[in-house]
């Protein structure tokens, strides 16, 4: 099998095991308030999330999952101002960018 390569800093964030990611370039985001970063395919835990909030505290969250629903009610971390969590999926949908983010 082909192994993937990528031609940036890749860091693993989350817990193994637990949803963890490698991602590419994370510390380049610009951390104010015109950073937004979005999240789909949430499933729990978010701890990918959560560790990329820590190290950008002030971008804009938006974290998406179907079957997430009940897990977002009770998580402390949708409940940051800058976070917003929708338990709906990418197919299907019929939001605008616009009311996905409610603005």
């Amino acid at each position: 099998g082909l192994s993937p390569t990528a031609s940036c800093r890749q860091r693993r964030y989350g817990t193994l095991g637990g949803g963890g990611k490698v991602l590419c370039d994370v510390e380049r985001l610009r951390s104010g308030p015109d950073c937004l970063v979005y999240s789909f395919g949430i499933k729990t835990p978010i701890t990918v999330e959560e560790e990329i909030r820590k190290l950008h505290p002030n971008c804009q969250f938006v974290l998406s999952g179907p079957l997430s629903q009940h897990f977002f009610k009770r998580s402390a971390t949708c409940k940051q101002p800058n976070v917003k969590c929708l338990p709906i999926g990418l197919g299907g949908g019929d939001l605008s960018p616009t009311q996905l983010l409610g603005m």
